[in-house]
């Protein structure tokens, strides 16, 4: 189904398309198993959901070996695979974390977020996937320093998209301690200082990349302060920093501690995603250096497809629903 509704399939080579799909049929497989596990852990095992997420790993793993071999830098030059870069990114993260402890809690939650982030990339496909790069994209972000610039932003935002559920376990675990609940869900879940670990590695790794990324993105593209505040990839970008800044600093020197890190986390997070829906709408992922009249006509046309695609497929499903709805009425009535 998924090919037949996605145009970006033509754009890639078959054995491309089939690690693609099962990487996508392995990390639904483990997030179903993960969810199930807290309630039937006697019939779903943790070494299931660690298995199916190894595969999902390993076969995004060969897609993007497979692409950047063959297509170069392509990959780092659309919305569509670098959504699935962050869920992919995601589960790795989740799986080196837990790498001698199983931590099912966490899992039931971080496995389903990492597949909504690679669902949204689907939906993206169309009008931000391999088709939507052209020559002029792959001459302008070809330096090597700017290839670093992205790869760098990548690892900062799957750093703050982990520390980000984390931090949403924190304050689920945080309240069943207060309000003394004592049950097998909330026992599955990772301890407090455990998650305020991970919190913490995440959020200085991610500072230290995405510094890096800036600098690096300054040192290519010398702009005036004027111009970079403009370009809301740019504005983003700045968006996240000021997060993990906030965060990494204040946790040390100022007054962030206990929850107010984790509720400082959730609410950047919340903001970053808000300004990454905004830069995807209005600019395609692009920088404004990038763009022309033409490519933004462009990318609001494929926009248009992938909206009217959704809608027509939402709409025949609708129709299709009522037709076996009317069958089944017309077949009762026969009946009586």
């Amino acid at each position: 189904m998924i090919l037949s509704f996605h145009n970006f399939a033509a754009d890639i080579a078959p054995h491309e398309s089939w690690g693609l799909h099962l990487g996508l049929m392995a990390m639904c497989l483990a997030a179903l198993i993960a969810v199930l596990r807290m309630f039937l852990p006697n019939i779903a095992k943790d070494w299931c959901v660690r298995l199916f997420g190894g595969m999902a790993v390993g076969a995004l793993g060969s897609y993007f070996v497979s692409r950047f071999v063959s297509n170069g830098i392509d990959p780092l030059a659309n919305i569509f695979e670098i959504l699935l870069l962050v869920g992919g990114g995601l589960v790795a993260i989740g799986l080196a974390a837990q790498w001698r402890r199983p931590q099912p809690g966490l899992n039931a939650v971080l496995f389903p977020m990492a597949l909504v982030v690679m669902c949204m990339a689907l939906l993206l496909a169309d009008a931000f996937g391999p088709s939507a790069v052209d020559d002029s994209k792959r001459q302008t972000i070809a330096h090597p320093l700017l290839i670093a610039h992205i790869v760098l932003a990548v690892v900062a935002t799957v750093q703050l998209g982990f520390a980000a559920i984390v931090a949403g376990i924190y304050l689920a675990q945080d309240r069943a301690l207060s309000k003394k609940m004592d049950n097998s869900l909330f026992r599955s879940l990772p301890s407090i200082e455990t998650m305020r670990t991970y919190i913490d590695v995440s959020i200085d790794i991610g500072f230290a990349a995405l510094t890096s990324s800036l600098i690096l993105g300054f040192i290519v593209v010398r702009k005036s302060l004027s111009e970079w505040l403009s370009d809301p990839v740019v504005d983003t970008s700045l968006a996240m920093w000021l997060v993990f800044a906030v965060v990494a600093v204040g946790r040390r020197v100022g007054p962030l501690y206990g929850k107010r890190v984790v509720y400082t986390v959730l609410v950047g997070f919340a903001l970053v995603v808000a300004f990454f829906a905004w830069m995807s709408i209005s600019t395609g992922g692009l920088h404004s250096f990038e763009r022309s009249d033409t490519s933004s006509l462009e990318r609001k046309e494929n926009l248009a497809k992938s909206v009217t695609s959704l809608g027509s497929l939402t709409f025949n499903s609708s129709m299709h629903a009522n037709a076996m709805r009317v069958g089944d009425q017309r077949a009762s009535g026969r009946r009586v």
